[in-house]
């Protein structure tokens, strides 16, 4: 082998859990992700198992994601998808009947939702499992994350928050799959060296014993000293924590539509949902949404196709065509960079899990294809893990990475801007009005636990990063803002509680039943 291809899948949802409100649409935003991207993924890898195919892959799953894949009252609430989805994809089977290449495609979408019921009830309802086969198995390494998908470096000036943050996520993911971690996914890729006395992300990460990491390129490529290799082999921080970096090149060919796979015009359009061009009582007793809400149902090619039916042995055809180009476009690089590094180099490709069938319908697909290429039909591109690659090159330069995200910019932009940067000193408050709970004297000490365990929860989801994206990003800005809001005002009714030396245990008992993230007697002891 000439080189090494390293897939890591980040995986994750914000949680969304509403208890109060069954059909809401941000519950939905996790059930299409585990229709339209969690399910495919699964079944592809587990087709390979099934056929003997020795691959490697990395998938990430944050602890808010887990934790709602394992909530008994979303499991029951997504078998109710799925059976509305089955439901209105039979109503429009029935609509359709005269219009074959239309009727084709509902009738693709009914195989779809049927098979992902039974995929459901294959895993006992708890895709978990099926992540823990997939690591069984030998062929995919799992890692965790931030408790709350928080965005670190934002958080380093607190290190007490930021550790949490980090100590949680590994405890959660060793209660449910039995295994501590050797890697750890940090939020949108954000890492931030030593400054002053806030410590770097490294130092946080080494004092839990993480081995690795992945960052975005420029957060390698800006690092002291300036690294040999650039991001094609991994380097190893002043605090002994390996980081990977991403490759440009591969991003753009599978993430970018204007140039890459994604906006192919034999593609599905992603944006045409029968849920948005459908009278809305035609949809509405489906979806239980007053409003246009989006079905999961799409019957037209891409936008650059001008229109059109969908069909779908067209996008299969491409789908391999594109998945052979990046078999050699990989073969050919690696064949490159080792001539010139003297040494196996490391293509690490980063993508959002979701990418893959819900924003790019084919990509579970396109993935499939490509693992089946590399696995069968060359012997050049060696599929890894970051530990699988470590075990052959375990020494490697130091280099100090610099500040670095993903996203607009690369420095952190997404989620300190002015339209987000309200949030920060609010819970930095909340933060520093910590000690005031661990010096509390008076208080029913079963009381003050409950109340400082929930205090705990309220601010560990108002971290998470996805609140900030949405405001700068103006995309379902109202819903984050009333969500941080709302964890805001939780932690100051109960801090206000706490003054008075008193709590209302009915009132917290309805709050954790809310918002009940890390609830488990594992997460309690830890809290």
């Amino acid at each position: 082998m000439k080189g090494c291809l390293l897939f890591v899948l980040n995986t994750h949802m914000p949680f969304v859990r509403n208890a109060a409100q069954p059909h809401s649409e941000e519950e939905n935003w996790l059930f299409e992700a585990i229709t339209e991207s969690y399910i495919p993924l699964i079944e592809a890898l587990s087709g390979l198992v099934r056929d003997g195919a020795r691959f490697r892959i990395t998938i990430s799953l944050t602890p808010c994601l887990v934790a709602q894949l394992a909530d008994p009252l979303l499991q029951q609430r997504y078998l109710g998808y799925l059976e509305d989805r089955v439901r209105l994809a039979e109503r429009e089977m029935a609509r359709l009947g005269g219009r074959p290449d239309f009727l084709r495609l509902a009738q693709m979408y009914h195989q779809h939702f049927v098979r992902c019921r039974r995929v459901f009830a294959h895993w006992n309802h708890d895709l978990t499992a099926a992540f823990a086969f997939l690591r069984d198995a030998g062929c995919v390494e799992l890692l965790t994350s931030a408790a709350t998908h928080a965005y670190l470096p934002l958080w380093t000036l607190y290190p007490r928050a930021a550790r949490l943050q980090i100590q949680l996520g590994l405890q959660q993911h060793q209660a449910v799959f039995g295994e501590r971690p050797q890697g750890f996914w940090l939020p949108e890729c954000g890492f931030a060296p030593c400054c002053g006395r806030s410590p770097g992300i490294d130092e946080l990460l080494q004092e839990e014993g993480i081995r690795y990491t992945f960052l975005n390129a420029n957060g390698i490529l800006n690092g002291h000293p300036r690294p040999r290799f650039g991001v094609h082999a991994p380097v190893h921080s002043p605090h002994g924590v390996v980081a990977f970096g991403r490759d440009w090149g591969i991003h753009d060919l599978v993430w970018l539509e204007d140039k890459g796979y994604p906006g192919d015009p034999c593609y599905l359009d992603g944006d045409r949902d029968i849920g948005y061009e459908l009278e809305l009582e035609q949809v509405a007793p489906f979806t239980h949404i007053d409003r246009p809400a989006g079905t999961g149902i799409k019957y037209h090619r891409g936008k650059r196709a001008g229109g059109g039916a969908y069909d779908p042995d067209a996008a299969f055809r491409r789908c391999d065509a594109h998945a052979q180009h990046f078999f050699h476009w990989c073969q050919e690089r690696v064949q490159a960079l080792q001539a010139w590094m003297g040494r196996k180099p490391v293509l690490v490709a980063m993508f959002d899990t979701e990418h893959f069938g819900h924003w790019w319908r084919e990509g579970p697909t396109w993935l499939e294809l490509v693992l089946r290429k590399l696995v069968y039909d060359q012997q050049t591109v060696e599929l890894v893990t970051a530990s699988d690659y470590l075990r052959q090159y375990p020494v490697n330069q130091e280099v100090t990475p610099s500040l670095s995200s993903w996203g607009y910019q690369g420095y952190s932009e997404s989620w300190l801007m002015g339209r987000n940067h309200w949030l920060y000193p609010r819970l930095y408050r909340a933060i520093e009005r910590l000690d005031e709970f661990d010096a509390a004297a008076g208080i029913a000490e079963e009381a003050l636990r409950l109340a400082r365990q929930q205090y705990l929860r309220e601010l560990l989801l108002a971290q998470s990063s996805d609140f900030a994206f949405m405001m700068w990003r103006e995309s379902s800005r109202q819903y984050a803002e009333e969500r941080v809001r709302g964890h805001v005002e939780n932690m100051e009714a109960i801090y206000a509680q706490l003054r008075r030396g008193e709590f209302d245990r009915a009132w917290l008992g309805a709050l954790q039943e809310q918002n009940n993230i890390f609830s488990t007697q594992m997460a309690e002891n830890f809290l």
